[in-house]
């Protein structure tokens, strides 16, 4: 006998699994998986009958803890065994009850004062690491940092800002990415990301991929320089550092050149850096990616992966969020260009 393709969500609700429970009353699921930047989020939909969801042995309370993996059984294959992505834990946040259904939405930050109150606090001589793991340990959070290097800071401001809002900011200055998944902040380093060897190929021509993707080139806010200006304290003068990228300026003459101007320093005072790290946020979206895969539980965001039989866009590109669902059971998927195969860099710059 053949053995039934399956796919399916495994739910715990305050660490209890309650998977069978809402196996029959669950209408749709989607988990939304963010690189950085925004929070991941969870919207699960449920059949009520009779107002169930409304009794207190069934109601899901608000701020409780969910945790979620998504589950395969003989997907490819019926040798396959069982693939299971832990997708992480989410708090609830959203409900909404009609008369025959339920919405229970989260997100994967804990509901309190990490998201909603605004401190003041001065640092002085601390590190991005430090800094990143004080906030984690005030609201009980793990933490991960994925930078090779030291940050160093002489003094910050906190003025009435969130722990996160802060946090994002101080680390986005210096081209660090923050998220916030299974009840732990994590600090990524893109370009540690980025120079990872893509050990997944997506082949456009699969009967896997949909055929509603979509390439998006712009020329618009992508620039050839940086330029950085800033008033040095010590010789009240102002200073200007440029970065250009490897291979990046295009121009035929300096009239022509298109450069990201900021009048700031960062907050570790390497101008340096911020130039190169502002004109690389600047250039990501120069070329954008979407497609929809079917039943795929091996990328995730934060992902590179080779693109094949794309033509002039066959290269290197990097997940910046992918959102799934459950019936039908797919990922939606938003990528940008690391770089070009060769073959296809050359047909684009003769084109």
């Amino acid at each position: 006998m053949g053995r039934i393709r399956q796919a399916y969500a495994e739910i715990k609700y305050n660490e209890k699994d309650i998977s069978l429970d809402l196996e029959k009353y669950l209408s749709a699921l989607t988990i939304t998986d963010n690189f950085s930047g925004q929070l991941d989020d969870i919207d699960i939909r449920l059949r009520s009958k009779e107002m169930l969801f409304l009794k207190p042995g069934w109601a899901l309370k608000k701020k409780a803890r969910l945790d979620v993996a998504l589950i395969t059984e003989n997907w490819e294959n019926q040798l396959e065994e069982k693939i299971q992505l832990p997708c992480g834990s989410f708090f609830i946040d959203d409900r909404n009850f009609e008369a025959y259904s339920i919405s229970v939405k989260g997100i994967s930050a804990p509901i309190g004062n990490i998201l909603d109150q605004k401190n003041s606090k001065h640092w002085e001589n601390t590190t991005l690491k430090i800094l990143g793991e004080e906030i984690a340990k005030k609201h009980k959070l793990k933490f991960q940092y994925l930078v090779n290097e030291e940050i160093k800071f002489g003094s910050l401001d906190q003025d009435k800002e969130t722990d996160l809002s802060f946090l994002n900011r101080i680390a986005e200055d210096e081209g660090i990415s923050v998220k916030i998944t299974f009840n732990k902040i994590v600090l990524i380093d893109r370009d540690i990301i980025e120079k990872k060897e893509a050990t997944r190929i997506i082949n456009l021509l699969s009967q896997e991929i949909s055929n509603d993707w979509n390439f998006r080139e712009r020329t618009k806010d992508v620039y050839d320089k940086c330029q950085v200006t800033y008033l040095n304290l010590t010789s009240c003068l102002k200073e200007t550092e440029t970065y250009t990228a490897d291979g990046k300026n295009t121009a035929t003459n300096e009239e022509d050149e298109k450069v990201l101007k900021i009048n700031k320093r960062s907050s570790s005072g390497d101008i340096k850096k911020l130039a190169m790290k502002k004109l690389k946020q600047a250039n990501r979206g120069e070329v954008e990616f979407t497609f929809s895969i079917i039943g795929d539980l091996n990328i995730t965001a934060g992902t590179p992966f080779k693109l094949i039989n794309a033509g002039i866009f066959n290269g290197k590109y990097m997940i910046e969020k992918i959102t799934r669902t459950l019936a039908p059971f797919r990922a939606d998927v938003e990528a940008y260009l690391i770089e070009l195969d060769k073959e296809g860099s050359e047909n684009n710059s003769n084109s």
